[in-house]
């Protein structure tokens, strides 16, 4: 005989209050989870920065400022000062340019590249940033690059010359248009269509509502893309270590790595002082651009992000045409010229198939620092960018409201936001060179090892990480949760049959970028690999270093092959997950 419970009895009361209580244990464990991260990234951050600008402003423990007096003495450093700001300046300026239209002819009208365009910020990412600066090097140095011998064909003998300021910001804006065009197409992408239908309807044309309403209205994040860009910019050494060394245009980036990596002894006092301006530099432009966000006055978007696209009429098959070129000079010509050079016996404009040999190729496997290092970077791009997404994925799902309410207070939320963006303000110069002075001595000793290359990945592209993921789990809707909480499913139940299998796709999309970055990343590796540890930006700039172009065009071919490949393999992935789950 079944026994009837009367309303508000001690059993009734008891069973209500046990899911009660496994969330509270629940939202407790994501809080101390979060916490941690958010403590130990601070420590990471925080810590090797801090050390760095006590190691230069008091060396021996007490306020000295003779290494600041010794260095800004020095004959070079104003030289240093003009040709850094001078390049960075202006190639931040013209990327967020080129950025921008990019963004909008790709977001916003029917020139839209449709697949690839989705894919094409990703796109210049897969080649190695030494390999794109290389390739131009190849293709227009001065008398012996292939462009110059193709033109030698023509009447009056014309040549072109990346040898030199101009040609060195080209290389520069190449390199950075991907982070512009990756900030600005978001916020164009959920812009409403009836801000640019209202302006065409009152007689505005083309380009007048490009400039008077789509880019006034994410005038925030084109504020923010160039924030970035600046950061990205001192952060570069490719481009000045391959094109600028050569020029004779001295960088403040290769000036930090030379001190480091190319004087014996080392000379660290002079390094984190050039280091410490840099960061004076960055958190300048910082403080700029909350100055600016702070005081400006921006449209808002809003949640209505329709689909209408702009129509260009006649200038819609030139202007994808143009796309095209921007991403053949981004990612095929620089790797038709490292495939030319590392088949010929020695670097020639001349170009002579019956000459070509695979010997490059074979010495680079031949040599064992080579191999170790595509090992050593492929595991830390798919160890490091899977713990980086599955950090960032936990702290995106404690933010989200659930059916108890939010597991996170607000002010938490805000915190944990801070805190996993603020990287971005630091270039990864910077965040090295604090690692090394922070972690490479007693008592840690990590100098060298393969977790001080690790911690340094995590702490530089958690931005990145944080970015990406939250995108996927922001495309899953509330009344998907809403219905599993419905049905009496709990948080845990919700999380691993809902939400994670539904934002698969997006999330091995972010592995992906990250598995790009990791295992690309050159500006600290150069400082952090050691002999015991190399990895792919190590090698690529000690073979660059030592004058043989023929097999580091092989290396960089091997890198290009191995990150695209497994790029593409995450991203199929995704996108057959994808149509399982429809």
């Amino acid at each position: 005989m079944s026994t009837l419970t009367a309303p508000g009895s001690a059993t009734e009361t008891s069973a209500d209050s046990a899911p009660k209580d496994r969330h509270a244990l629940q939202a407790t464990l994501v809080r101390v989870g979060v916490l941690t991260v958010v403590v130990v990234l601070l420590a990471l951050l925080i810590y090797p920065i801090s050390r760095m600008v006590i190691k230069a402003l008091a060396p021996e423990g007490v306020l000295d400022l003779s290494a600041f007096a010794r260095v800004t003495q020095s004959e070079w450093f104003w030289d240093v000062m003009r040709d850094t700001l001078l390049v960075v300046g202006s190639s931040a300026v013209i990327a967020l340019v080129i950025g921008a239209v990019l963004a909008w002819l790709n977001e916003r009208t029917d020139a839209g590249l449709g697949w690839l365009g989705g894919f094409m910020p990703l796109m210049p990412l897969l080649v190695p940033p030494i390999a794109t600066a290389a390739g131009w090097y190849f293709l227009a140095a001065p008398d012996v690059g292939f462009l110059n011998g193709l033109l030698h064909l023509l009447p009056g003998n014309p040549q072109v010359n990346v040898l030199t300021v101009p040609g060195l910001v080209f290389v520069y804006v190449l390199e950075m248009i991907p982070y512009a065009y990756i900030t600005i197409s978001g916020a164009l992408r959920n812009l409403d269509p009836a801000l640019e239908e209202a302006s065409r309807v009152s007689g505005a044309g083309l380009v007048k509502t490009l400039f008077r309403v789509s880019l006034p209205a994410v005038s925030q994040s084109i504020v923010s893309a160039f924030f970035l860009l600046v950061v990205v910019g001192f952060a570069i050494y490719s481009a000045p270590v391959v094109i600028g060394t050569n020029a004779g245009i001295n960088i403040l980036s290769v000036e930090v790595v030379k001190l480091m990596q190319f004087t014996y002894p080392a000379d660290l006092q002079s390094a984190t002082v050039l280091t410490t301006v840099l960061l004076g530099f960055v958190l300048s432009a910082w403080a700029l651009q909350q100055v600016v966000t702070s005081r400006g006055r921006f449209a808002m978007i809003s949640g209505r992000s329709g689909q209408g696209k702009v129509g260009l009429g006649k200038w819609r098959h030139p202007l994808r045409a143009l796309m095209l070129v921007y991403l053949g000079f981004t990612t095929v010509v620089p790797i038709i010229a490292l495939l030319i050079v590392s088949l010929q016996p020695f670097w020639t404009p001349v170009i002579d198939p019956a000459h070509f040999t695979l010997r490059h190729f074979a010495s680079v496997f031949g040599r064992g620092n080579s191999t170790t290092a595509l090992q050593t970077s492929v595991t830390l791009g798919v160890v490091g960018g899977a713990i980086a997404v599955a950090i960032c994925v936990l702290i995106a799902i404690a933010k989200r409201r659930t059916s108890y309410g939010f597991l996170i207070g607000r002010r938490l939320a805000r915190l944990v936001d801070g805190v996993m963006r603020l990287p971005a303000a630091l270039s990864h110069i910077v965040i090295g060179l604090g690692f090394i002075v922070a972690f490479s001595g007693p008592p840690f000793n990590w100098n060298g090892t393969l977790i001080i290359l690790l911690l340094c990945y995590l702490v530089a592209f958690m931005p990145q990480a944080t970015t990406t993921t939250s995108n996927a789990l922001s495309q899953i809707g509330n009344e998907l949760t809403e219905a599993s909480y419905m049905s009496h499913a709990g948080e845990m139940r919700t999380n691993t049959r809902v939400i994670l299998p539904l934002a698969i796709p997006g999330l091995l999309s972010a592995w992906a970028l990250m598995f790009v970055l990791f295992a690309s990343e050159i500006s600290a590796s150069v400082m952090l690999a050691g002999a015991r540890t190399p990895v792919i930006g190590f090698v690529l700039v000690d073979i660059w270093e030592n004058g043989t172009v023929g097999p580091m065009a092989a290396f960089a071919l091997v890198v290009t092959v191995i990150t695209s490949t497994a790029v593409l393999i995450l991203l199929l992935a995704g996108r057959q997950k994808y149509r399982v789950r429809r």
